[in-house]
């Protein structure tokens, strides 16, 4: 943003505030000459404002974080398929699917996510592709901590509590193995 542009959001800003501040004087100053029955039904009017204003607004929030949920899940299904279909074919001693497939499935996954991905889920991805490009031989701490705070974050944003769970508590659902005493080794 340029500086002119910049003066001008100041400049805009301060007059705003002053017209507020000047408002709420002249209000005040107006409100102190009023009858005391006219003052208490005023005051009572304002909360009944504040009070429905407030519920209107709380209720369009949570529509429209209803509204994305179902689209949120979809997204996050493409990424929880792709794991439990690694962890099903590790199990069976199995390779993963031709790196085309999964650069395919991943392009979709990294499209979708990006319009409907929490900014959490978005940012433990990004930590986990970069810690997976790394190719470190510790499976457990680069690859499988990392997945588990994805589906965290992923189960957070569609509102399902994580009360008590930790990243590798999530992945244990998958692995026979005891992960949290690998991570101790």
């Amino acid at each position: 943003m340029s500086i002119a542009k910049k003066l001008l959001a100041v400049f805009f800003a301060v007059l705003l505030l002053t017209m507020f501040l000047y408002s709420c004087y002249w209000l005040a100053s107006s409100f102190s000459s009023l009858d005391n029955s006219v003052k208490a039904s005023s005051i009572a009017g304002f909360f009944a404002i504040a009070t429905v204003l407030a519920t209107y607004i709380r209720e369009n929030s949570l529509k429209r974080q209803e509204a994305h949920r179902g689209q949120k899940i979809e997204v996050y299904s493409l990424f929880f398929d792709f794991i439990s279909e690694a962890s099903i074919r590790a199990r069976n001693n199995e390779g993963l699917p031709d790196r085309e497939t999964q650069l395919k499935r991943f392009d979709e996954f990294n499209r979708k996510l990006m319009f409907y991905g929490a900014p959490e889920v978005i940012i433990a991805f990004n930590e986990w592709r970069i810690a997976s490009l790394a190719a470190q031989e510790d499976v457990v701490s680069n690859h499988l901590a990392p997945i588990g705070k994805i589906l965290l974050a992923m189960r957070s944003d569609i509102g399902l509590s994580n009360k008590g769970l930790g990243a590798m508590d999530i992945q244990q659902i998958h692995i026979s193995d005891d992960l949290k005493r690998h991570l101790k080794s």
